[in-house]
């Protein structure tokens, strides 16, 4: 049984409330509108990191497992040359079953644009790994509790509005 199939499903971190409609609610015309794929029971959004001061239209599945606020591909970390262009903060070391090395650096992105709004200072991670690692870029809760969330029933639109925890300092990794 799909329980919220056809239903607008909301989000809100303002209340630490989850609101199921039937219907579009009213309150949508005081949100930000954004176009999003849902695939695999994942919904992804475009966003834009700032590399070299530009915007790059970028996909970022909504993973509210990741505490962190960006986790990079290691795709995008490679062809955007991020152990080049920004300065690590922070390193973790791990190893996998064939004790391979993979390491987790942490840096800070100047600025991300995500609903026509400016994150300043932004913590990502990315791996620093010959073997690939990470497939997808990741949004984490650090960056989805800054919104609140509505939903629509196709999943092809996220609708967002500014919470409570818009200015909230970043989780420290």
């Amino acid at each position: 049984m799909k329980f919220f199939e056809g239903k607008y499903l909301e989000i809100n971190f303002d209340e630490n409330k989850l609101y199921v409609y039937d219907k579009a609610p009213t309150k949508l015309k005081k949100y930000t509108k954004l176009n999003s794929r849902y695939s695999q029971e994942t919904l992804y959004i475009k966003a834009f990191p700032f590399i070299d001061k530009k915007p790059i239209e970028t996909e970022f599945m909504i993973h509210t497992g990741f505490s962190g606020a960006l986790m990079i591909s290691d795709d995008f970390a490679k062809e955007n040359k991020l152990l080049e262009k920004f300065e690590i903060i922070g390193e973790s070391k791990l190893n996998d079953a064939a004790g391979n090395v993979i390491l987790s650096k942490k840096s800070i992105l100047p600025n991300f644009e995500l609903a026509n709004q400016t994150f300043k200072n932004v913590p990502m991670s990315f791996f620093d790994s010959t073997i690939k690692i990470q497939h997808k870029n990741i949004m984490g809760g650090d960056l989805i509790k800054r919104f609140n969330l509505i939903l629509n029933p196709e999943k092809d639109i996220l609708y967002v509005k500014k919470s409570k925890y818009y200015k909230d300092e970043y989780f420290k990794l």
